[in-house]
Formats: structure tokens, C-alpha cells, sequence
């Protein structure tokens, strides 16, 4: 019973880590935010929203990547020489134990959902911005007419 409570813990320490934010997450996710803003340029307040959104959704991923580098390291036997032979032990007793490698790989899944669901929107708005642009009515000029000078032609 205990070894279930620990297997517990573990769990929803990992949901945790992958949930959360960290501070470094959050720096992470500020250069991504405006390294994709120089990408794409956000003009609307929606645009830079679903910039956001791709942001967190990639640094989602690089930590399930990160979580699934670690898991494979966790559980690669010492002194296998052969690179195959380990990941392929690490992979097993991970499958035949706590099986995190699945949690993860669900986890990156929904991230990379989200990200391509964001920039789906971002790319749908900005085309909405551009219709918008070519739709409105250019204000009509009006001439400069200085007093004493002939009225021109309108």
C-alpha cells in the first residue's frame, strides 16, 4: 500500500511540473513570446494573445521532452555499453512500472494540440485584420484652400 502512495505522489508531482509555471518557465516562455512577435509581427491585441498562447504551448513541450530525456536517463541500467540495449531497458521498466513515458507523451500531445490550435487562430485573425484593412473606406481628402487664392477644383 505504501509503494501505491508513493507511485501516487510521483504522479502528481509530474502533472505538477508539467502544469505549472516555474520562474524560469516564465522567462522561457517571455523570449519565445517575443522572438515569435519578431516572426509575426502582432498588431492586435488578439494577435499578441495567441502569441502568448504558442509560446506557453512550446514551452509545454520542451519540458516533455525534457520530463521523457530524464525518464530514459532515470531508468538506463549503469554499465550497459550498448546504446540500444540501454534505452531499450530504460524504455521496458518504465512500461512495466510507473509507465510516466505514456503520461508524458499524452501530455506533449495536448501541448502540440494547443500550439497548432493557436496558431491556426493567429493566422485566421490576422487574415480577418487584413480583410478589414481592404474593406474600409479611405477618408476622403479634402483640398487645402488658402483664403485669397482661387477655389480649386473639386
Amino acid at each position: 500500500m505504501a509503494g501505491k502512495r508513493k507511485s501516487i505522489c510521483i504522479q502528481e508531482g509530474l502533472y505538477l511540473t508539467l502544469r505549472t509555471f516555474s520562474p524560469a518557465d516564465l522567462r522561457a516562455i517571455s523570449e519565445l513570446e517575443i522572438l515569435y512577435s519578431c516572426e509575426w509581427e502582432p498588431v492586435t491585441t488578439e494577435s499578441r494573445f495567441w502569441i502568448r498562447r504558442m509560446a506557453e504551448a512550446r514551452r509545454q513541450i520542451q519540458k516533455a521532452d525534457q520530463m521523457e530525456a530524464d525518464i530514459f536517463t532515470r531508468n538506463r541500467p549503469d554499465g550497459d555499453h550498448d546504446e540500444r540495449n540501454a534505452l531499450a531497458h530504460a524504455f521496458l521498466s518504465d512500461a512495466n512500472g510507473p509507465n510516466y513515458l505514456s503520461r508524458v507523451a499524452t501530455y506533449r500531445e495536448k501541448a502540440e494540440r494547443s500550439f497548432h490550435r493557436a496558431l491556426k487562430e493567429l493566422n485566421a485573425e490576422r487574415k480577418r485584420s487584413r480583410q478589414q484593412l481592404q474593406t474600409k473606406v479611405p477618408p476622403k481628402l479634402i483640398p487645402f484652400y488658402v483664403p485669397g487664392e482661387h477655389k480649386p477644383k473639386e
